[in-house]
């Protein structure tokens, strides 16, 4: 059943509110010291907390999703139970959490993020914290979860929370990261009460737009990583905190006021105010040990800690940055591990995704640069990094790709249905046909030879994927749909000039030619 949608509907129970610095420090002890009856009673007491302390809910009831109790006493006994037989996690667990929204473009990146999970070997659970606007968005939700989500497996799971963008005006759609976070951890997983339970379970906090080609591993030791620090820590454990390495600096710190922002006192105080390791910081320490982003990966009892102070530090750190606002949810993690004196082990291997310049962050020199195009081509491709972050522009020839442009829109243009044809696959030597390409606006791009190896590592990781997960929704929702048994001629491509484009034909055709001449 082909049921995607857009979500349009206003907030119903959460207030717009309009803050200056002023209000923030307020407004962030209200979040911090009733957190739980600000929701509670914002949702009109529709979320239920059990009696023992952990919260039963999916979102706003009880419901089981596929046979699934998405985060209810099942999936924690799951958590605990399940068996590992590789000796690099010595008896952790792994648990990957993904925030998003509840709209067409985040659901079909979710269900991509979980098929793409299904195919990596990854054993341990999945969840999926969704922010809806209202119950009606969540039921919906939960809906889809259900039908399109629990059959890949049983520990794929959903949790909704209540919408916390309309925290400031105009609204900030990544306040929902920490906040939802946090609410999946105290309402899902029952913290901190129930921390001894996980003690050796592992977090991994990634994003919707990340697609896992690598599993991760408690000891990396001996794992092909690209580290910021070589001689750093290489093993996940308390203390010591793992994530990507990204690019931004350490200079944005110059326009936090730290004493304003210690004035919200953490729910867990690991560390007193005197102790803050905001009390030090520099930009050059920030840099080297905290310039991170998705994905996170920590241990539940650190990752907990920095979470619920990333809550409580985001809204001040939004209402401070002016300009910088859009960078504010990352640097509200940053401040919450510095405060927490938890430095980083920043990797270039976790996550690759800008093809231009010369990254420093993104193991492309290590990984990519150099090799054929029927290495980057390959599905084995080894080895390959944790992560491919597809939160840019690709293109090469006439093959492109935008996560904002493949077709959601309902009723007729939705790619994962049954009647969508699946993407036109690039050949496996696509850098050695092409040199040049447009995007979708017709501008027109020269690659030299490592873009065109960058490029085509992109696409032809991104499209088998992506087909394989249309494939595999077209298998078990279409079979018995006789008007529309399924579509799998692999002929889409996305709307671009450079298609119908004679002066690239002719290049395409010549580079053809010479190459068939070499063979």
């Amino acid at each position: 059943m082909n049921r995607y949608f857009t979500m349009n509907s206003p907030l119903r129970s959460m207030k717009n509110l309009h803050l200056s610095v002023g209000g923030v420090v307020a407004l962030s002890l209200l979040l911090i010291w009733n957190f739980n009856f600000w929701v509670l009673s914002e949702l009109d007491n529709q979320l239920a907390i059990s009696s023992s302390g952990i919260n039963t809910v999916v979102g706003f009831d009880s419901s089981v999703i596929g046979g699934v109790s998405t985060t209810s006493s099942k999936q924690r006994s799951a958590l605990q139970s399940a068996s590992k037989t590789d000796d690099r996690n010595n008896g952790y667990t792994f648990h990957i959490v993904v925030s998003s929204g509840c709209n067409s473009l985040q659901d079909w990146q979710s269900y991509m993020f979980f098929y793409n999970i299904k195919i990596s070997g990854f054993k341990g659970d999945v969840t999926r914290v969704a922010s809806c606007e209202t119950k009606e968005a969540a039921n919906l939700l939960k809906t889809l979860h259900k039908e399109q989500i629990a059959i890949m497996s049983p520990n794929f799971h959903l949790h909704t929370t209540p919408d916390y963008a309309n925290l400031v005006k105009p609204k900030y759609n990544f306040f929902n990261k920490p906040f939802g976070i946090r609410h999946w951890m105290e309402h899902g997983l029952g913290l901190p009460a129930n921390l001894p339970k996980y003690e050796k379970t592992i977090i991994v906090i990634m994003d919707p737009d990340q697609a896992l080609l690598r599993p991760f591993v408690q000891d990396m030791t001996d794992e092909p990583e690209v580290w910021s620090d070589p001689n750093g820590y290489k093993v996940v454990k308390r203390g010591q905190p793992m994530a990507a390495k990204y690019e931004y600096g350490g200079t944005w710190i110059n326009k936090i006021n730290v004493d304003q922002l210690l004035q919200v006192n953490a729910t867990i105080k690991r560390v007193s105010r005197s102790e803050s390791g905001l009390n030090t910081w520099t930009p050059q320490l920030m840099t080297d040990h905290f310039t991170i982003g998705a994905p996170y990966v920590a241990v539940m009892a650190d990752m907990f800690e920095i979470v619920v102070t990333w809550a409580e530090f985001v809204v001040p750190i939004h209402a401070q940055m002016g300009d910088g606002t859009f960078m504010a949810e990352m640097y509200g993690y940053d401040a919450a591990a510095a405060h927490l004196n938890l430095p980083h082990q920043m990797s270039n291997s976790f996550m690759i995704s800008n093809t231009a310049g010369d990254s420093s962050s993104e193991a492309w020199r290590q990984w990519v640069d150099g090799r054929s195009s029927e290495d980057v081509c390959s599905m084995d491709m080894n080895p390959v990094p944790h992560t491919l972050h597809f939160c840019q522009r690709y293109y090469i020839g006439e093959y492109f790709f935008s996560k904002y442009k493949l077709p959601t829109e309902p009723p007729n243009d939705i790619f994962l249905s049954c009647q969508h044809p699946l993407l036109k696959e690039p050949p496996k030597n696509v850098a050695d046909i092409y040199n040049s390409s447009q995007s979708l606006d017709g501008t027109p791009y020269k690659l030299s030879p490592r873009d065109r190896i960058r490029m085509a590592f992109v696409i032809c990781q991104m499209f088998p994927r992506l087909n394989g997960a249309a494939t595999f929704y077209k298998d078990h929702h279409c079979k018995d749909d006789s008007a529309n048994p399924g579509n799998y001629s692999k002929v889409f491509v996305f709307e671009q000039n450079a298609v119908k484009d004679k002066r690239l034909k002719r290049e395409r055709e010549a580079r053809k030619r010479q190459i068939e001449q070499k063979n």
